[in-house]
């Protein structure tokens, strides 16, 4: 029986598909990652379109991935007949290949139909042409298309004790012609190819010393899947390759993640330099530099995987699975000022000089490095969007004036390993400074912790645990002790008058308990589920505070709500096991990658 079905996940470092247990695919963008879905089935049942195929007789027993590599299995059984249908992309080839394998394990000849169907996402802003024959399919719009070929047959007629073999194919590009072209060059491709390409891959990766086979597992399962987010073109890293996944049960917490955010970018850049990958880090902070603006800063928290500005638009006639309105495709964020841009960049970039020991990346930008500080010197008194880009307020966010501190703090550090004794002074009294107000204005005496922000009535928020991990205070402090008792608190909403709870934030001075939801954690105290990253970032406090029982319980809640292919959403809900949001979460999996390297052996 599946533990938690829902999608696997294949790509090729350009773009990537979801692929359900029943040989369903119900996204894929061309020709890339930030194109129109022209499968998006897994976002609108109605309107978006799917790639399927039905072996008549059998039925899917499991859907897995062969060993620790991104190709995905099914194993079909059926009376007198067996099926294998693996999916696979070639890294960096403009092509995705399903072969099929089909038994007959009777003692009779058998005819066994196959049928395979396509229908393009189809809505008023932006439809899908598509033109099909009984061999071939070919679906395009104004920026891409894809050409698939497959073998049609009423019937496949097979002796008995004996096999066929078929492969559909179907490839990309920006016009119908070089989508044709893609198939015509790539439609042999070996899988055992790709197969070596990733048992390649993830045999460099440092092994975890945890006993538990199963955190193993959730551990590599976590660096492939984040691997399949990295552009390989530019370097850019996508915060989740799908867009307008539902956040919540039917809210409009709609958002496309199909970008790079320079926050979510920095986490998974540490958790591959961690795990000794440090091709696929330093690959992103060269992309990050050369976006820094002429006066240090970086004007947008994300940016299309090329660098652009992802703009926003409104898709009227989708919803979500529930019929979640507004579907949004761009992201407006895109447009905010968050604080923690800067030292996302340079204390990860720091990050990956400690654990990568090229010296010579960090002399290379350390005038970029010291931009920034001072962009930061300048600007981190301001009001700011913050961690979760709140669209309808700005405030004084701690965790926005912690990575100001980190920014500063982490350029000294810099600038005395490069031997700028003068400069790593100044910076330091600067991040001193910084360090002081937030210790001061972040502290909220009434609810005896720090909140969200310096706001009297501000929420409780996970994120102020960044206090802790960049050391401004320690997990044992008196402080912090006392944050995390109020974030351990079970999560209340109160209702209105019309039986609903409300969502209102701040609350107005209203005391409303933490942010435990069934043993899962929110990020903030009006969230409707639980969120894998303050799950995670909440276990981390309790190894830096020794207490290993309770950081088992907060691994063991995200590994038990993963699907059972180990993959996570942004949200997830306790009792259904249900994922929600953009999916899979690159966030989600790099900080689980990251907790499991540090966790000791007898976990």
């Amino acid at each position: 029986m599946k533990r938690n079905s829902y999608y696997g996940i294949v790509g090729n470092g350009e773009t990537a598909a979801l692929i359900d247990a029943d040989l369903n695919m119900d996204w894929l963008c061309v020709p890339r990652f930030d194109g129109f879905p022209f499968f998006a089935r897994a976002l609108d049942p109605q309107k978006g379109g799917r790639l399927s195929l039905e072996i008549k007789g059998l039925s899917a027993k499991s859907q897995q991935y062969v060993g620790r590599t991104n190709v995905l299995r099914v194993e079909l059984a059926g009376e007198g007949t067996q099926a294998t249908v693996t999916d696979f992309m070639p890294w960096g080839k403009p092509v995705f290949i399903r072969e099929i394998l089909i038994e007959n394990v009777s003692d009779a000849a058998r005819t066994v139909p196959v049928t395979f169907t396509v229908t393009g996402t189809e809505t008023a802003v932006h439809p899908i042409r598509v033109e099909k024959s009984d061999k071939y399919a070919c679906l395009s719009d104004e920026n891409g298309a894809l050409w698939i070929e497959w073998c049609s047959r009423d019937g496949w007629e097979i002796p008995a004790h004996s096999s066929v073999t078929h492969r559909l194919v179907l490839g990309y590009g920006k016009t119908i012609e070089e989508s044709q072209q893609a198939v015509n060059l790539h439609r042999n491709e070996n899988l055992l190819d790709t197969l070596d390409f990733w048992e390649k891959w993830i045999a460099s990766a440092k092994t975890p010393s945890v006993k538990d086979e199963l955190y193993k597992e959730a551990y590599y399962r976590s660096l492939l899947t984040i691997k399949l987010v990295c552009y390989e073109k530019t370097g850019a890293m996508l915060a989740a390759p799908t867009a307008s996944f539902p956040a919540v049960p039917g809210g409009g917490d709609n958002w496309d993640y199909r970008y790079c955010w320079l926050r979510d970018g920095y986490y998974t850049a540490w958790t591959l330099d961690q795990a000794g990958l440090h091709e696929e880090s330093r690959r992103f902070y060269v992309f990050a530099f050369s976006l820094q603006e002429e006066d240090g800063s970086w004007r947008q928290p994300l940016y299309t995987i090329e660098g652009g500005n992802p703009i926003e638009f409104i898709v009227p006639d989708m919803t979500g699975p529930n019929g979640e309105k507004p579907i949004r495709f761009g992201n407006l964020a895109a447009e905010q000022l968050q604080l923690d841009n800067a030292g996302n960049i340079v204390h990860g970039f720091w990050m990956h000089y400690q654990y990568s020991g090229d010296k010579s990346v960090l002399e290379r930008y350390y005038p970029q490095v010291i931009k920034a500080a001072e962009w930061v010197k300048q600007h981190w008194r301001e009001k700011e969007n913050g961690i979760w880009e709140i669209r309808e307020r700005k405030d004084h966010w701690v965790h926005g004036k912690v990575m100001c501190y980190a920014c500063i703090h982490t350029a000294s550090l810099i600038a005395k390993e490069l031997g700028d004794q003068e400069a790593a002074g100044n910076l330091q009294s600067e991040a001193d400074r910084i360090k002081q107000d937030i210790l001061e204005n972040g502290w909220n005496p009434r609810r005896e912790a720090y909140l969200q922000s310096y706001s009297e009535d501000a929420p409780v928020d996970i994120s102020v645990l960044a206090l802790e991990f960049y050391g401004l205070l320690d997990a044992a402090d008196e402080r912090m002790r006392k944050t995390v008792e109020l974030i351990e608190q079970p999560l209340v909403r109160p209702r209105l008058e019309s039986g609903e709870y409300t969502t209102a934030s701040p609350y107005s001075g209203m005391d409303l308990g933490g942010l435990n939801m069934n043993g899962g954690i929110a990020r903030y105290d009006y969230a409707h589920v639980p969120f894998y990253l303050p799950t995670i970032w909440l276990a981390r406090h309790y190894l830096n505070a020794g207490n290993l029982k309770r950081v088992r319980q907060l691994v063991d809640v995200c590994i038990e709500c993963s699907t059972d292919l180990l993959l996570m959403a942004e949200h997830f809900d306790v009792p259904t096991k249900v994922q929600w949001g953009n999916f899979p979460q690159a966030f989600s999996h790099e900080e689980l990658a990251r907790l499991i390297l540090d966790l000791p052996e007898q976990l």
